[in-house]
């Protein structure tokens, strides 16, 4: 048990980092008015942020 929570507290801070990464791109491009390419260059991002 202890590992088990050991390593979710060392995975948090990635999981958090790549849902980070994911929104700041999104709203760069949506801003931009790149709709569609928002949502298609923050997928290899989503699997890692679960």
């Amino acid at each position: 048990m202890a590992l088990a929570v050991r390593s979710g507290f060392a995975i948090l801070p990635v999981v958090l980092a790549s849902g980070a990464a994911t929104i700041a791109r999104g709203v760069v491009l949506t801003r931009a008015g790149r709709q569609e390419a928002a949502y298609h260059s923050t997928a290899p991002l989503r699997p890692l942020h679960g």
